[in-house]
């Protein structure tokens, strides 16, 4: 059997799509495992290899295969069956949850591979907590679901930018917010009700542009997006304007923070990483928060980095 690159990810993932043509192209045997197949399961696992039942059919890996957990969480939804019994419901999703965990466990402990889905989950409050430790600049910041909280973090920095931990947490003056980082003035700070589920709070920091940064095994690939000029967008970029989209380009940073990149990558024990970054007028960088599934495609075609490509030519090396 020949030696093939396991791909794990979503169905929708593009990124994936796209490595796993490059890797076609240059003639190397590959295959795809969607953590939200409703026909994943596991069929099989020894000392030799692991099988796995996808809606494409079975696939089997072995030692000698090279994995990349690009996005490898597991889909529970999929797996309730609707029962009266309640008690069953839950007992026969744990046992598929626990089985798909132990082929997890089986790939990190036998196989060569990118990105261990034990550390791939993003966590701001990690990533911010290692940033001070590393002296990294950041945003002062706190978690609170008490808008008391949020009136005297406010008196002290204030405009606030926040973000919630899920999708629909926090109330701006209009209505309820997506999960993108939104802007709190005085005005949107009273209006806050007393409570609300637990969300992140930073100081807003004006920024002369941003900085999306996409992290492989130490290699940095830089872009610069002039998002400020536009009020779609000057707080969070990824509220798109569609009708007229952000300036992109490529940028070289400094070695001292592709450094300050590396550090809090192995600290936080990240293979790969999409970073948030904003670049004061005063040129000062301050660090946001870290994706270790987030994409890289907008990152890659606007700046010829060609970055699908290089993780093929990557992952190939690996076997």
């Amino acid at each position: 059997m020949n030696k093939k690159i396991v791909l794990f990810s979503e169905m929708d993932d593009q990124s994936t799509a796209k490595v796993l043509r490059w890797i076609i192209a240059k003639k190397q045997d590959v295959c795809r495992i969607n953590v939200d197949d409703e026909l994943l399961s596991v069929r099989y696992i020894s000392d030799s290899c692991v099988v796995i039942g996808t809606s494409f059919g079975e696939i089997s890996i072995s030692k000698e295969d090279v994995v990349w957990f690009r996005r490898a969480s597991y889909y529970s939804f999929f797996f309730v069956e609707k029962k009266d019994d309640f008690q069953i419901r839950i007992f026969k999703l744990q046992e598929q949850r626990d089985a798909y965990e132990s082929v997890l466990n089986w790939l990190i402990i036998h196989n060569s591979f990118v990105a261990n889905p034990l550390y791939n989950q993003s966590n701001k409050i990690a990533f911010l907590n290692y940033a001070k430790e590393l002296s990294i600049k950041h945003p002062p910041w706190i978690v609170t679901s008490e808008k008391q909280k949020v009136v005297d973090f406010h008196k002290i920095h204030g405009n606030l930018a926040y973000k919630s931990f899920n999708s629909l947490l926090v109330q701006n003056e209009k209505n309820i917010d997506k999960n993108i980082t939104g802007h709190l003035t005085n005005k949107g700070v009273m209006a806050l009700p007393d409570r609300f589920n637990s969300t992140i709070f930073q100081k807003y920091i004006d920024k002369k542009y941003e900085l999306r940064i996409f992290y492989w095994l130490g290699n940095i690939f830089s872009m610069g997006i002039f998002s400020q000029s536009d009020s779609k967008t000057t707080t969070d970029f990824r509220n798109y304007n569609t009708q007229s989209p952000n300036r992109t380009f490529p940028v070289e940073i400094p070695n001292s923070i592709k450094l300050s990149i590396i550090d809090i990558s192995k600290k936080l024990k990240i293979d790969t990483g999409s970073f948030d970054i904003i670049v004061t007028p005063q040129d000062e960088f301050y660090f946001l928060e870290v994706n270790p599934v987030g994409q890289f495609g907008m990152v890659s075609y606007p700046c010829n980095y060609y970055i699908e490509q290089f993780i093929a030519d990557n992952l190939i090396k690996m076997l």
